[in-house]
C-alpha cells in the first residue's frame, strides 16, 4: 500500500513538472513580456534582458528597444548597451522620440559603455553631438564628471577639448555659466 502511495505521489509530481514546463515554454514563446516582468521583479536582470531581447525581436518597437537598453544598463552589459543603443540612434530620431532627460540618460550610459570598451573618442563624439543646449543632464557634462570619477586624465583632457569647442553663441547665459564652470573644474583636475 505504501508503494502505491509513493508511485502516485511521484507520478503526480512528474505530471505537475511537465505541465509547469509546458506553461513556462508557452510564456517563453508566446508571451515573453510576462517573463520579463517576472524576472525583473525577482531581480534577475540578466534573464529578464534575454526575454526582453525576444520581445524586441518580435515587436521591433521603440518601447521594446528601450526596454532592452534599460535592462542592459541595469545589468551593466556594455556589449548589449552598445549594440542596442546603436540601433536606437540609427533607427530613431532620439531627440524627438525620447523625453529629454531620458534621452540624456540613455546616451550617457551608451557613452560610458563605449568608454569601457576602449572607444573613448566615439564616446566623446556622441556625447558632444547630443549635448546641444549644454544643460545639467547633457551627456557631455556627465561624461566630464565621469572622467574625473574614473581619474582618467587622458579622457578628461579629451572631454575638456570637446567642451571648449562647443559654440557658446547659441547657449543661454545659464548654460554658458555651466560650461565655464565645467572647464574650470576640468582644468583643476588636469592641473592646467
Amino acid at each position: 500500500m505504501n508503494k502505491n502511495i509513493i508511485k502516485t505521489a511521484i507520478k503526480t509530481l512528474v505530471v505537475l513538472l511537465v505541465i509547469t514546463g509546458i506553461i513556462y515554454g508557452g510564456f517563453a514563446l508566446f508571451a515573453p513580456q510576462k517573463l520579463v516582468s517576472f524576472y525583473k521583479d525577482i531581480g534577475e536582470n540578466e534573464t529578464a534582458l534575454k526575454f526582453q531581447e525576444r520581445v524586441y525581436q518580435k515587436e521591433k518597437s521603440l518601447e521594446s528597444l528601450l526596454g532592452v537598453i534599460n535592462l542592459a544598463i541595469a545589468d551593466e552589459d556594455e556589449d548589449k548597451i552598445i549594440y542596442y543603443a546603436d540601433k536606437l540612434i540609427t533607427n530613431y530620431e532620439v531627440e524627438k522620440d525620447l523625453e529629454e532627460n531620458y534621452c540624456d540618460f540613455v546616451i550617457f550610459n551608451y557613452c560610458v559603455a563605449l568608454y569601457d570598451e576602449e572607444r573613448m573618442d566615439d564616446a566623446i563624439d556622441i556625447a558632444a553631438h547630443y549635448s546641444v543646449a549644454y544643460q545639467t543632464t547633457d551627456p557631455i557634462r556627465r561624461l566630464a564628471a565621469y572622467s574625473v570619477d574614473e581619474n582618467d586624465i587622458t579622457f578628461a583632457y579629451k572631454v575638456r577639448l570637446a567642451i571648449t569647442q562647443i559654440d557658446t553663441s547659441a547657449l543661454s547665459s545659464e548654460s554658458q555659466a555651466l560650461l565655464q564652470n565645467d572647464i574650470i573644474h576640468l582644468n583643476e583636475f588636469l592641473g592646467l
